[in-house]
């Protein structure tokens, strides 16, 4: 039995080789969704969590397709654009979250090795943006 993972475990986790996918799997996503309420910023909890966010990126289980997308909320919801070929990130506000909709839908998620310079620099400026 011991030899036997699945008649010892509670949870067992087979890999399933090349041979039984019809398509290649999905890259992993991971949305980053950050408070910047007043309460947030002041109490320094924006920027522990921001900082936090950047160390944890590079031990993001995934492979090179890895996409990743952070959004901000107060009284509004703030989407960030971080596609690769912009110099800064951009940010887009939505006021009315009784209504919200999504601005960029295309370019929300952006592949974080490509856009790694953006993502750092954003969540080490974002403390500053809402403060």
């Amino acid at each position: 039995a011991a030899e036997r993972a699945e008649l010892s475990c509670g949870t067992v986790e087979f890999v399933a080789s090349a041979d039984y996918m019809v398509r290649p799997p999905q890259p992993p996503v991971y949305v980053f969704l950050l408070d910047v309420s007043y309460h947030a910023v002041s109490s320094g909890l924006l920027a522990t969590v921001a900082q936090t966010v950047r160390e944890t990126l590079d031990g993001l289980p995934g492979d090179v397709r890895t996409q990743v997308a952070i959004l901000a909320y107060d009284s509004a919801v703030h989407f960030f654009h971080l596609a690769a070929h912009l110099s800064t990130p951009q940010m887009i506000t939505v006021a009315d979250i009784n209504d919200i909709f999504l601005p960029l839908p295309d370019d929300l998620l952006v592949n974080l090795g490509e856009s790694r310079a953006l993502v750092d620099a954003l969540l080490e400026r974002l403390p500053a943006m809402f403060a």
